[in-house]
């Protein structure tokens, strides 16, 4: 093991990155985290210290060794935790606030794929539209290309855009991580740091928030995020069974298989000791072991930004005379007829010490965000951020009110005191004053007791007292209101600095309004937004991670199977190579704002129900998270319902046209019999004056009637018939 500084120098070829080198690397990074973070690592376990409310006396020796001196029978300071509940109510309102997350992509085409997508989509409304007017015989109407193409827009989606949101929403649902950045959020607030590592494990995507105090990293005060830096390293103590169960099969084919015996052997005695803050070492950076009665292994994770050489080939091919340009690796010889331009660029590396002895996959990172994504660049597989803007030194929401936190408990500890040696006013009588009378004192302060006078003999014998020696002792503490005072004063510094009022709290005055109430909320939360203005971008680094790796985890295709939000069961089906093709970018957007819409909204769910909107509507409005899928949704049904109401309103034209020309039918009927019925009547006139009467003559007259009669029986059936078959197309088309 060697004792490096600074990394050795990465501009080298493959097969100038020996065992040595490697060793070297991986050396090199734990010994320069060794050098800047230990002093990090333990403010970051004060903070914790103080969530938890754990007392060191350490902090407290002015109060507990007064003049420098250890005192017999000192009482122990109590901790009366302010820390608590301000980390815990921020900690509440970030798990309420709304996470509007939205995938948009940005490959070259996708300009040209929304105006191919738009022309088809007009192309169908246009014919819809003919096809109507023809069936209708010119109730079509014209369309307007301009106001299409705005609607359009609205509700457009791109394929890609589709395939990486539910993407996104199955690996927030599949690996839980709606909990994990809940507890990510709060170890924010307290330590000021927040870190992820995303790799890919036998093509699986394994993602794990970190122990902070388990994290180094680049100190760059440029770097943003940590998976910009140049460097980052892991350290922790595990069991034996899990590194053979992780590294098992590494240390095998390296070291031979008597290095399994020397693993489950080692009883963690190699530890430096220097980096990692652990539970039991009190603070103080250094490892005691011993205390520990499971022997655990120490082991380094560390990744860093190398570099390669690589190279751009030219040539003409001799047997077609054709110009060609390739892409080569280090190491490649050109032929006579080529040229090769050399130049260096990044790769990011990864290895593992285990134990001190042993180290195991340095080597590059199998997947490179480079080769997944255009914006990914050279990342470390490891992300997060920290709050300050300036890596100097730790500060988070914790560390601001530490100093307040350990005042608070001194003038507590002091009160708690004076309290205790507080008396009552006391007074000084002579005993002298007693009447001779009274036998005893009992009965002295029996009388005294109850008439409320204290009878004394001034010219009692051999008595030479003065009545002006008679006196009091006040034994209340003075101090005991100057100590509520302070600690009213301290909470008050604490709500202005952290910008947690009492009104945030929920604590209203008896005569604040609403008016005030919120003013006083809103004033407040502009103190605090920029908490979760920062892990709002950290989420969004984040989330952007996952859908690259997704694309190496996924290259032979996925069957996605997960509930939204609102329960709903949604499957979707990945290609492989077409979401390896597509370039994502994530958004995502945590504002107040959002929350403070969705609670109107909700304000107005009896204003829906009284208005007659759909049951549907008013639940989706009480349950749901994100404003603006909220608003989508209602835009989505409101379409819906107008396409319905237009499909009514068109049923009922139908109906009112089938009537009119059944009625318009029924009056030609009517005209047609009152018709037959004067032929008849002037057939019969003619007859009479034509031929003789007789008895054929009325029997052909009465089987006319008869005939008629049918004829008018038949035609009111058809009616009657054809009155029904409308009511009950009307009745089928409500239901």
């Amino acid at each position: 093991m060697s004792n490096l500084n600074s990394l050795p120098s990465q501009q080298k070829t493959s097969s100038q990155k020996d065992k040595q080198w490697k060793e070297q690397c991986v050396d090199a990074i734990i010994e320069m985290a060794s050098n800047h973070d230990s002093s990090s690592k333990r403010a970051r376990k004060s903070f914790r210290d103080l969530y938890d409310g754990v007392i060191n006396d350490s902090n407290y020796e002015d109060v507990l060794k007064p003049f420098g001196k250890d005192r017999e029978n000192m009482p122990n300071i109590t901790n009366y935790n302010i820390v608590k509940p301000l980390v815990d109510i921020l900690t509440g309102e970030k798990q309420k606030r709304p996470i509007s997350d939205s995938v948009t992509s940005s490959n070259d085409d996708v300009v040209s794929k929304y105006r191919e997508k738009l022309f088809e989509k007009f192309k169908q409304a246009i014919y819809k539209e003919f096809m109507r007017e023809l069936k209708q015989q010119g109730s079509g109407k014209e369309i307007d290309y301009e106001e299409f193409a705005e609607e359009f827009s609205k509700s457009y989606s791109d394929e890609r855009t589709i395939r990486g949101q539910h993407s996104l929403n199955y690996l927030r649902y599949s690996k839980n991580l709606n909990y994990k950045l809940k507890k990510a959020f709060k170890g924010f607030l307290i330590d000021g740091i927040v870190t992820v590592v995303v790799e890919l494990i036998d093509d699986e995507l394994f993602i794990d928030f970190p122990d902070n105090l388990q994290i180094s990293f680049d100190p760059d005060q440029e770097i943003e995020f940590i998976e910009d830096g140049s460097w980052a390293m892991r350290r922790r103590s595990t069991t034996h069974t899990h590194i053979l169960r992780r590294y098992g099969s590494a240390l095998q084919d390296k070291y031979g298989k008597k290095v399994i015996a020397e693993i489950e052997s080692s009883n963690g005695e190699n530890a430096e000791g220097t980096l990692m803050v652990s539970d039991v070492d009190n603070g103080t950076g250094k490892n005691e072991g011993p205390q520990n009665i499971f022997p655990e292994i120490e082991y380094f994770n560390v990744w860093w930004v190398s570099q390669k050489k690589v190279g751009i080939v030219e040539g003409i091919d001799p047997t077609t005379g054709q110009f060609y340009t390739n892409d080569v690796e280090d190491g490649y010889k050109p032929a006579e007829y080529e040229e090769v331009e050399w130049y260096w660029d990044e790769e990011v590396w990864r290895g593992t010490r285990i134990d001190n002895s042993y180290y195991v996959n340095v080597e590059p990172v199998p997947v490179q965000r480079s080769m997944l994504s255009r914006n990914g660049g050279n990342k470390l597989p490891i992300n997060g951020r920290v709050y300050s803007d300036y890596y100097k030194r730790p500060i988070s929401l914790v560390s601001i009110v530490k100093p307040y936190q350990y005042l608070f408990n001194v003038y507590m500890y002091r009160l708690e005191r004076a309290i205790a040696k507080s008396r009552d006013t006391i007074a000084v009588f002579d005993i002298n004053f007693l009447p001779s009378k009274f036998e005893s004192f009992d009965e002295f302060f029996y009388w005294m007791d109850k008439t409320g006078i204290a009878f004394v003999d001034y010219n009692k014998e051999n008595y030479r007292g003065s009545p002006t020696h008679q006196s009091y002792i006040d034994l209340t503490a003075k101090s005991i209101g100057s100590y509520i005072e302070l600690l009213r004063f301290i909470l008050e510094a604490v709500e202005r600095l952290t910008g947690i009022n009492p009104q945030r709290q929920g604590q209203v005055g008896a005569y604040e309004g609403k008016g005030t109430t919120e003013r006083a909320v809103i004033q407040s939360s502009h103190i605090t937004e920029d908490y979760f203005f920062k892990f709002g971008q950290f989420e969004q680094v984040f989330f952007q991670s996952l859908l690259d790796y997704s694309k190496a985890a996924w290259l032979d295709g996925k069957k996605l199977h997960y509930h939204s939000d609102g329960n709903k069961a949604e499957f979707y089906e990945i290609d492989g190579i077409q979401h390896l093709e597509s370039e994502y970018n994530v958004f995502v957007t945590n504002d107040i704002r959002d929350l403070d819409d969705l609670e109107q909204m909700r304000g107005l769910a009896q204003a829906m129900v009284q208005n007659g909107a759909p049951m549907s509507a008013v639940a989706e409005t009480i349950r749901s998270r994100n404003f603006a899928e909220l608003k989508n949704k209602i835009q989505d049904m409101e379409k819906a319902q107008a396409q319905r109401s237009q499909q009514m309103k068109e049923m009922e034209e139908q109906i009112e046209k089938e009537k009119a020309d059944f009625e318009r039918e029924n009056m030609q009927h009517e005209r047609n019999i009152k018709q037959m019925e004067i032929d008849g009547k002037l057939q019969e006139a003619q007859m009479k004056q034509t031929l003789p009467e007789d008895d054929s003559f009325d029997k052909k007259k009465h089987e006319d009637d008869i005939r008629l009669k049918e004829r008018e029986l038949s035609e009111k059936e058809r009616s009657n018939k054809a009155d029904e078959a409308i009511k009950r197309k009307q009745a089928n088309k409500q239901n």
